[in-house]
């Protein structure tokens, strides 16, 4: 019981520090540094080395080869558009495969971030979006790694800190032996994938709301990239739900600071959300989805008021995380439920044919 404590107050103590450092450089989308340092530190401690590694390289090769698209080709926005979709494509059936899959993952959706961002808005936007989040993403990297280190060598309670359920780590030479197989599967579903984030972005320009469309294609992503339909449908569930529950939470807090305008309570806040939240995600793993949803949502709100350039509580964060984990969830999960459906009537009849001949 002590380590599980132990661990929920070395996440939120890590999310306070990774909140200061990016308030002190002055950074824009400074959340994307928090949620690194709570999914790391909650759900990779064994591997945060090599997670965080692989995130890290995902996400800057990615901003490097968008930057120079966006550059040499902003002129042109169907190739621009064409290159981003491939890119998403290739790095996404990847992660499907298992190929180095956590940085195939973070390759893949910062190129779709950027290529969103440039399609809804300007190929400047979407550089300043890319330069953000690689920088947030270093930041709460380090900031892992910082306190596991901590934890290491300060407390002396390494070993009782890490969780028991965790992953066994393939070595290197596993993903480029596999790297050489073709996956149908994995490269059907990836176009599946691709295919939803351009529909519901359609959608959504058409129905003015680009607004949402980052935080939908994350929701996509998430549900759609899960093994089974029925894990499928417990992610979009569990991501509308943690989302509005730390939503509801967050803009109680905010109530009492705008009674209580003290930055110490905001970290008091922030501190409190998280853990208490990843706590709850520890204790009750098939819902844990849920409470660490909850847990990123906590700081998210918080940071504008007293933790951002601007100083000011920014309501609709909340709003179009909620709504756009609502409408990429729908989308996700009805579309990869027809997918499955129509692989397992494939694989029916092909098991009938086998039967009979």
């Amino acid at each position: 019981m002590l380590k599980i404590y132990l661990r929920c107050i070395i996440v939120g103590l890590a999310t306070i520090f990774s909140i200061i450092i990016t308030y002190l450089l002055k950074l824009d989308y400074s959340f994307f540094s928090v949620v690194t340092v709570i999914v790391l530190l909650q759900l990779f401690v064994e591997s945060l080395y090599i997670k965080a590694l692989e995130r890290t390289l995902g996400s800057a090769l990615a901003f490097v080869v968008m930057y120079a698209v966006l550059t040499y080709l902003s002129a042109n926005l169907a190739i621009t558009i064409i290159i981003g979709v491939i890119l998403t494509f290739i790095f996404l059936y990847f992660f499907l495969k298992d190929v180095y899959s956590y940085g195939s993952l973070f390759f893949g959706l910062t190129a779709a971030f950027m290529i969103i961002v440039d399609v809804i808005n300007t190929p400047d936007a979407a550089i300043k979006l890319g330069y953000s989040w690689v920088f947030n993403v270093i930041i709460g990297a380090f900031t892992s790694i910082l306190f596991l280190e901590f934890i290491r060598f300060g407390l002396g309670r390494y070993k009782a800190f890490l969780p028991h359920r965790r992953k066994q780590i393939k070595p290197p030479y596993v993903d480029w032996v596999d790297f050489r197989k073709f996956d149908l599967h994995a490269f059907i579903k990836a176009w599946v994938v691709i295919i939803t984030i351009a529909l519901v972005i359609v959608i959504n320009y058409y129905l003015g709301w680009q607004n949402i469309s980052l935080q939908a294609m994350i929701a996509i992503m998430v549900v759609m990239i899960q093994p089974e339909l029925k894990k499928s449908g417990s992610r979009a569930l569990h991501r509308i739900s943690g989302v509005v529950l730390g939503s509801l939470i967050g803009l109680g807090f905010v109530q009492i600071l705008h009674l209580y305008p003290h930055q110490w309570l905001a970290y008091v806040f922030v501190v409190i959300g998280v853990v208490v939240f990843t706590y709850l995600a520890a204790m009750n793993r098939k819902v844990d989805y849920i409470f660490l949803q909850a847990a990123v949502m906590i700081p998210l709100i918080l940071m504008p008021l007293y933790f951002a350039k601007e100083n000011t509580f920014n309501p609709g964060f909340a709003t179009e995380r909620s709504l756009g984990s609502l409408e990429g969830g729908f989308f996700a999960f009805i579309i990869i439920t027809i997918f499955h459906l129509i692989r397992n009537a494939s694989k029916r009849k092909v098991i009938k044919k086998q039967a009979t001949s």
